[in-house]
């Protein structure tokens, strides 16, 4: 099936949510027990660390991960990789799920109620659920083993 443009961006995921949902997809991978840094993740994947450590923090912030400092510091999960969603790394990244405008791109109900306002509530909401049904460890590039946090959640 033909998708229209309008129909492939319902889902408008940001290069900040993108850049950690890969990063932590890597972290997943390694399935390391230690400290993984920013620099090592930046440059396996070929971003900016900047930018990178910046997405970093604001996972961090949310409780997804943690950091330590010093020559072997870096970031590990404070939670396991497999109780993570992509909705728990999107919303800690650019926080909730937006319900976008109009869903036809230019409102055309300027005196009534929107007749798809409820398809769109109904769209948002189903979409929101199937991102929290997406596991972290579902896109690891192989099954990790040993998925360990340095703390127990």
């Amino acid at each position: 099936m033909k998708w229209s443009p309008a129909i492939k961006s319902i889902l408008n995921i940001s290069e900040a949510a993108n850049l950690g949902i890969h990063a932590l997809a890597y972290m997943a991978t390694l399935g390391a027990a230690e400290p993984v840094s920013a620099q090592q993740i930046a440059e396996d994947l070929h971003v900016s660390e900047s930018h990178l450590s910046k997405v970093l923090q604001k996972l961090a912030r949310d409780g997804l991960i943690e950091s330590t400092r010093g020559a072997k510091g870096g970031f590990f999960f404070a939670k396991r990789p497999d109780k993570l969603t992509l909705l728990d790394i999107l919303v800690a990244v650019d926080g909730p799920l937006p319900v976008h405008g109009c869903l036809l791109g230019k409102p055309l109900c300027t005196t009534a109620p929107c007749r798809l306002k409820g398809l769109q509530d109904r769209i948002a909401e189903m979409v929101g659920k199937e991102l929290g049904k997406i596991k972290l460890i579902d896109l690891t590039l192989k099954p990790a083993q040993k998925l360990k946090t340095k703390r127990t959640s």
